[in-house]
């Protein structure tokens, strides 16, 4: 229990004591202690590499295993300890995570620069090609079923009876995607 000058605060009821200390003591009349602002987080992600380094340097933070501005961040602010046991940026993509998220929150990188890269431009690369299959569905949706018996036809697309729109839509997007 905390006693501000008359206020009880009770930490089972409260989950955030630092503002509810400060609410306390605000209310008894006093000025709440001053909190570290935590501005620097958002001005952290704004900054370039080289000035990332350059802070880093200034303020003695060891970024030796820092692979990309990710791991400088975390770094500078106070997750040094970064695990160094985590995925490779291919093990990362086949779990089914997106490249540019790489490396997971604490881990460091365990990949290069040139594979980090690669990676996610492989990532960009798959999801221009889902846009533009997106945009082949959306046109080819809008033709009545005579029209698209004639595309069938005039782009010999191998169809089974029985096969659903939805299945013929995405056979005729895939034959297009695949001509380019």
């Amino acid at each position: 229990m905390i006693d501000a000058g008359g206020v009880v605060v009770n930490q089972d009821f409260i989950p955030n004591l630092p503002a509810a200390r400060s609410f306390a003591l605000a209310l008894a009349g006093y000025e709440a202690p001053s909190e570290p602002a935590d501005d620097l987080a958002d001005d952290l992600e704004k900054m370039t590499r080289a000035e990332l380094d350059a802070l880093a340097a200034d303020r003695g933070v060891d970024i030796s295993k820092a692979k990309n501005k990710g791991d400088v961040i975390a770094a500078l602010k106070g997750d040094v300890a970064l695990r160094d046991d985590g995925p490779t940026v291919a093990e990362y993509v086949a779990a089914g995570y997106f490249a540019s998220n790489y490396p997971p929150e604490g881990y460091s990188s365990r990949s290069s620069s040139a594979e980090i890269a690669e990676a996610v431009k492989a990532e960009e690369t798959a999801k221009a090609a889902a846009k533009m299959r997106d945009a082949i569905l959306a046109d080819l949706g809008k033709l009545s079923d005579e029209d698209l018996a004639k595309v069938i036809e005039a782009e010999k697309i191998p169809v089974d009876d029985g096969e659903s729109k939805d299945v013929v839509l995405g056979k005729i997007a895939d034959a297009r995607m695949a001509q380019g």
